[in-house]
């Protein structure tokens, strides 16, 4: 029986070392690999002004680690919810503008990465500004930042010349990426990202790491079509071969639609129906007109 005690102390006094050493080592690597917000400061006093300006305060008590940058959002209130509309990073500043090119309520909020590559967590959301129709640049009084619903473009039927974006040499415009992809700075030198945005009178749309989209795009519970050079699409398109319709605001159309005076019926696809008759009696033509 003594024996078994003496063993069972020995463990106990193994295990305490073996948790203290891993304490020790725990401790000393915390540094290492840390995820943006493990215990680094925020910025404090985000605030926005109905002219754009976001600014904050520096963190305090960083403990000798100096800051390399700022991420700043901009978000967008759209349909009761706000949702992410352009970001930017500020190196040497705790200020930047963003413009604004809708009628809608906005916040924003800031987080600071330091040298090394550490990040904080999100600063606190900023005030809410109610932008109106005399603050903005651009003005659009779209409700749900997609193209507007009265927006205006001139029928092109078929593909046409498909062209790729023009780069700018100038730090703004057409960005090209290693992998091929393209992305637009603004002149604020913020870019688009979850939204649409009308570039020289075209409608691009870009993804949420703000590279433009092409091909079906989903969107607000509709779907665009977004050319092979970016552009959204209108009118009859030609695609897989088959026949769809792009409303002036780009929305793809279902079911039967009066277009050029003439009936089509566009199936739950949006795909254009032909040589048939429908199952309430309507009868189609080869280029998908109602005959009957």
């Amino acid at each position: 029986m003594r024996k078994n005690r003496i063993g069972y102390k020995g463990c106990s006094r193994f295990a305490v070392l073996a948790f203290a050493l891993c304490l020790t080592l725990g401790t000393a690597f915390s540094g290492f690999g840390a995820e943006p917000g493990d215990g680094m400061p925020e910025p404090t006093g985000v605030s926005i002004s109905e002219d754009g300006t976001v600014s904050w305060d520096a963190p305090a008590d960083t403990e000798g680690y100096e800051v390399n940058e700022y991420e700043v959002e901009l978000w967008r209130e759209r349909n009761d919810e706000f949702r992410q509309y352009k970001k930017k990073t500020v190196r040497d500043d705790t200020s930047c503008e963003f413009s604004f090119s809708y009628v809608a309520r906005y916040q924003a909020r800031v987080r600071a990465e330091y040298i090394g590559g550490r990040k904080s967590g999100w600063s606190d959301w900023s005030n809410i500004v109610n932008v109106s129709r005399d603050d903005v640049d651009n003005w659009s009084d779209d409700d749900d930042y997609g193209p507007p619903a009265n927006w205006n473009r001139p029928y092109n039927p078929g593909p046409g010349v498909v062209s790729t974006p023009p780069v700018s040499g100038s730090g703004y415009g057409w960005i090209q990426a290693a992998d091929g992809r393209y992305w637009y700075k603004n002149y604020d030198g913020s870019y688009p990202s979850n939204c649409w945005q009308s570039i020289n009178g075209k409608w691009y749309y870009f993804d949420s790491e703000g590279y433009m989209s092409t091909g079906w795009v989903w969107y607000n519970n509709s779907w665009y079509l977004c050319l092979p050079d970016g552009q959204m699409a209108t009118g009859w398109r030609n695609v897989n071969e088959k026949w769809y319709y792009l409303s002036e605001s780009g929305v793809m159309l279902t079911g039967y639609q009066q277009i050029d005076g003439k009936i089509y019926y566009l199936d739950s696809t949006g795909a254009r129906v032909s040589n048939t008759t429908t199952p309430d009696g309507h009868v189609f033509n080869s280029d998908g007109v109602m005959i009957l």
